[in-house]
């Protein structure tokens, strides 16, 4: 009986212990996408925050957005877009695939879904491929 008892209570003591969540990585911040593109030795200059575009219809949600120039076409060059849920990012990879023509045709999307990165059409294959691996390489 005394055995019993002690198995009761272990089971009980093991049934009410609050499970620890599991560890969660702090959002991806446009700096440390653009930290890691330097870091690689992309060659991007002029680095600012910027204002939402205008005329990007409101549905399109976003919490930052950093541009920069890109030496191979300046002055033109990219930018970055942090959102804070992945459908959000998921509407702008559409929004920049329904305008290919005017934005161009190198946008990535980080693996955790929750930046964008848009690039100028005008780069070389080659220089957009450096780009997509470092956003590859992100969260």
């Amino acid at each position: 009986m005394k055995h019993l008892l002690w198995v009761i209570v272990t089971l009980c003591l093991a049934a009410c212990q609050v499970a620890t969540p599991a560890p969660t990585s702090a959002p991806l911040t446009a700096q440390q996408v653009i930290d890691r593109l330097v870091a690689v030795g992309l060659d991007i200059s002029e680095i600012e925050q910027l204002a939402r575009p205008e005329g990007m219809p409101e549905h399109y949600k976003f919490k930052d957005r950093w541009g920069f120039t890109i030496a191979e076409v300046a002055p033109r060059g990219g930018q970055v877009y942090i959102c804070e849920l992945r459908p959000h990012c998921d509407l702008l990879m559409e929004f920049f695939k329904a305008f290919e023509d005017l934005g161009g045709t190198y946008y990535y999307l980080t693996p955790n879904g929750l930046a964008v990165v848009q690039l100028n059409s005008g780069l070389t294959p080659e220089t957009a491929a450096k780009f997509e691996e470092v956003v590859n390489s992100l969260p």
